[in-house]
C-alpha cells in the first residue's frame, strides 16, 4: 500500500489553470507544492515505503479522488495546500482538516505536530488543537462517504512573511517533517522509492504565466495590491472593463491584467463602464463559483456566501445546486435540499402519511427515505 500526496489546485477540467493562493510565494500554491515541496519530500522517503506524489490536475475539479486512492492502493491520502489572507497580514500558522464527524487519527495528529513544529497551528476540533473539522469541502465529503483515509493540510499562510519564509527557505526541513509524520521515519540518503506523474506541463499551465512574468497570474497581482481575488470579484472587474462572459481563461486573464495595470483609476471605484451588459453566467462560471464555495472561500451561510460571490439569487441557486450535486446531497425536482424538504414536512406542508408526503414532494423512494430520516432525527 502507498501514501498518496496530492498537490492542491492546478489544471482544471475545463482546461484553465487554478494557481491557488500566493502572497509572498509568487508562483502560487500548486507550483510551490509541485516544484519545491514534493521534490524535497522525495529525498526523505524511507526504504520500504511507497509514497506517490500527484500533481497532474486539480482533483476536486476532475472528481477523481476515490479512483486515485484505489489506483495507488493508498492507505493514507494527504492533500497539500497553504493558506492566504490579506498580503502582509498577521494571520499565520497551519492546520489539518478532517471531516467534522471524525476525530483525528494518528496520521492527522502527526502531521499536525509537524506543522506545529514549523509554523505553529491554529483552530481546534473535538478538543484537538491544530485540527479543523469541516463538512463543506468536496474532497473531505467524498472521502468520508467512500471510506478513504484522507485529510487536507494547510502549511501556513503564504500572505504572512514569517510563514512564507519558512515554507520557502526551510522547505527541506518541512519536507522531512511531513514524510516522518506519515511514514514514521525518514531516509538517511536520497532514494527513488517514490512515484510521480511523468506528465509534462500542459499548455494551460504555461500560458497562465504569460500574462504576467513578474507575478505569475491575475490572482497574484490582485493580492499584491490588497484587492479581493475570488473568481466572482475578477468576473466583476472583467465586466467593468469590457470583458464579457469572463470564465477565467488564460487569454482573458492576460487581457484583464493588462487593463488593470494600465488603469490610473482605482480598481474597485473606477467608473469605467463595460462595453456590453454582462451575460448570464455560463456553466463554466457556475462551476468555478461552486469550486470556491466548496473550498470555503466565501464563508458559511447562504446569505453570506451570496454576498461574497456578488451574484443575484437566481445565480446563487445554480451555484448552490452545483455544490449540493458534488457533495452528494440529493435534491428534489424543484431543487430543494433534503434539509429543506424535512423542514417543510415538519411544518405540515405535505400532508400526512408517507405516500402522500412523497407524492407531494415529487421525489423517488430513496430520496424520501433520506427526508424521513432527517425528520426523525429532528423530531
Amino acid at each position: 500500500m502507498s501514501h498518496l500526496f496530492i498537490a492542491g489546485h492546478g489544471k482544471q477540467k475545463d482546461g484553465s489553470f487554478d494557481p491557488g493562493a500566493s502572497g509572498y510565494i509568487k508562483k502560487g500554491e500548486h507550483k510551490y507544492v509541485k516544484e519545491d515541496l514534493f521534490p524535497a519530500m522525495k529525498k526523505y522517503v524511507p526504504k520500504g515505503e511507497k509514497v506517490v506524489f500527484f500533481s497532474d490536475h486539480k482533483v476536486n475539479s476532475y472528481g477523481d479522488l476515490v479512483s486515485l486512492a484505489k489506483k495507488h492502493n493508498a492507505k493514507t491520502v494527504t492533500e497539500v495546500h497553504f493558506d492566504a489572507h490579506t498580503l502582509g497580514s498577521s494571520a499565520r500558522g497551519g492546520h489539518v482538516i478532517v471531516h467534522s464527524n471524525f476525530k483525528p487519527d494518528k496520521v492527522d495528529l502527526a502531521l499536525r505536530d509537524a506543522i506545529k513544529k514549523m509554523v505553529g497551528v491554529r483552530y481546534s476540533h473535538k478538543g484537538y488543537d491544530g485540527i479543523s473539522g469541516r463538512n463543506n469541502l468536496y474532497n473531505v465529503n467524498v472521502a468520508a462517504q467512500n471510506g478513504v483515509n484522507y485529510r487536507l493540510i494547510e502549511l501556513g499562510f503564504g500572505t504572512n512573511k514569517k510563514d512564507a519564509d519558512i515554507m520557502v527557505k526551510k522547505v527541506d526541513e518541512y519536507a522531512k517533517e511531513l514524510i516522518k509524520a506519515v511514514t514514521g521515519s525518514v531516509a538517511s540518503k536520497s532514494n527513488t522509492n517514490t512515484s510521480t506523474s511523468n506528465k509534462k506541463p500542459s499548455n494551460s499551465d504555461k500560458s497562465n504565466d504569460k500574462g504576467d512574468m513578474k507575478t505569475g497570474s491575475i490572482v497574484v497581482y490582485l493580492q499584491s495590491i490588497g484587492e479581493p481575488y475570488s473568481f466572482a470579484h475578477r468576473q466583476k472587474l472583467a465586466a467593468k472593463h469590457g470583458i464579457s462572459n469572463y470564465t477565467g481563461t488564460a487569454s482573458q486573464n492576460k487581457r484583464l491584467l493588462s487593463i488593470l495595470r494600465g488603469s490610473k483609476a482605482s480598481i474597485t471605484t473606477s467608473n469605467t463602464k463595460p462595453s456590453s451588459k454582462p451575460k448570464t453566467p455560463t456553466t463554466a462560471s457556475i462551476k468555478r463559483m461552486a469550486d470556491e464555495v466548496i473550498a470555503g472561500k466565501h464563508g458559511s451561510g447562504h446569505a453570506n456566501r451570496r454576498k461574497s460571490l456578488g451574484v443575484d439569487q437566481a445565480t446563487y441557486e445554480k451555484v448552490r445546486a452545483e455544490v449540493n450535486q458534488r457533495s452528494g446531497v440529493k435534491t428534489a425536482s424543484k431543487g430543494k435540499s433534503i434539509s429543506q424538504m424535512a423542514t417543510e414536512v415538519l411544518a405540515g406542508k405535505h400532508g400526512q402519511g408517507h405516500a402522500q408526503r412523497q407524492k407531494s414532494l415529487g421525489i423517488d423512494s430513496a430520496t424520501y427515505a433520506k427526508v424521513r430520516a432527517e425528520v426523525n432525527k429532528r423530531a
